[in-house]
């Protein structure tokens, strides 16, 4: 594995993804972050899109292959491109359940005595 970080980005990827249990994504994460790889772009990545597409076209949600299209200018520094998006501070809108959060039952119905209403 140290050997990886001395290799060309294709070799080294080929390298990292050789390891059980190792894919892409993580393979290109450790390249970007560990290896200091300027374009490695961790494709498969569930919110990566949406924010690269939210800061480069106004888009709420996109997918990898709009991902990369956003960042084809960049090649090259891709990854730092990512990195600088990420610290930016804004984020695309939040999708999640709206409904507000419930105390939970007290002791009585902890003791099987109470009731959940």
């Amino acid at each position: 594995m140290e050997e990886a970080a001395g290799m060309g980005e294709a070799d080294a990827f080929r390298r990292l993804t050789a390891l059980p249990g190792l894919g892409p994504w993580t393979a290109a994460s450790v390249m970007g972050r560990g290896l200091g790889f300027a374009d490695a772009v961790p494709v498969g990545d569930w919110n990566l899109p949406s924010m690269v597409a939210f800061h480069l076209a106004g888009e709420e949600r996109a997918d990898d292959a709009r991902m990369l299209e956003l960042l084809e200018p960049f090649r090259g520094h891709r990854g730092r491109v990512l990195r600088l998006l990420h610290h930016g501070g804004r984020h695309p809108p939040r999708r999640g359940p709206r409904m507000p959060l419930r105390p939970l039952p007290g002791p009585s119905w902890r003791a099987g005595k109470g009731s959940l209403r």
